[in-house]
C-alpha cells in the first residue's frame, strides 16, 4: 500500500525520484500514524467516560429499559 501512497505524494509534491519521496516519508508516516491513533484514543476514551456519567446517573435512556 505504501508504493501507491508515496506515487501520489510524489505526484502533489513534484519530486522527480520515488526514492527521495519514499526516504523522506518513510520516517515521516509512522509518526503520523501515531498521532491519528492518539488523537482517535483520546475521542473515543472521552466519549466512553462521558456515557459512563451518563449511565452512573441514570440519564442513558436505553439502561432505563434494561
Amino acid at each position: 500500500m505504501f508504493e501507491f501512497e508515496a506515487v501520489q505524494v510524489q505526484g502533489q509534491i513534484g519530486h522527480a525520484s520515488i526514492v527521495l519521496t519514499a526516504d523522506t516519508y518513510t520516517s515521516v508516516l509512522p509518526e503520523l500514524r501515531r498521532q491519528a491513533a492518539r488523537a482517535t484514543a483520546r475521542l473515543v476514551l472521552s466519549a466512553a467516560r462521558g456515557t459512563a456519567r451518563k449511565v452512573r446517573r441514570g440519564r442513558c435512556g436505553w439502561m432505563t429499559q434494561v
